[in-house]
């Protein structure tokens, strides 16, 4: 069972936190794209896996003022 922690972020930050990981999704596909091993294909798979999951807890997170 994995760990969770609750910690509170700003607006600013929840919108920096969102571009970088939209950032990190379209490399992530790029590369997939690209690569000729399907075993890189399945990591980079994971990895949007991960990053859409950390995309919908921050969407849904609890901000607070800057």
């Amino acid at each position: 069972m994995a760990a969770t922690e609750s910690f509170e972020i700003t607006d600013d930050e929840k919108s920096l936190l969102l571009e970088l990981i939209e950032n990190a999704e379209e490399t992530a596909i790029e590369s997939m794209a690209h690569a000729d091993s399907r075993s890189f294909k399945d990591v980079l798979r994971q990895r949007l896996q991960l990053l859409a999951s950390a995309k919908e807890k921050i969407r849904g997170h609890g901000t607070r003022a800057a």
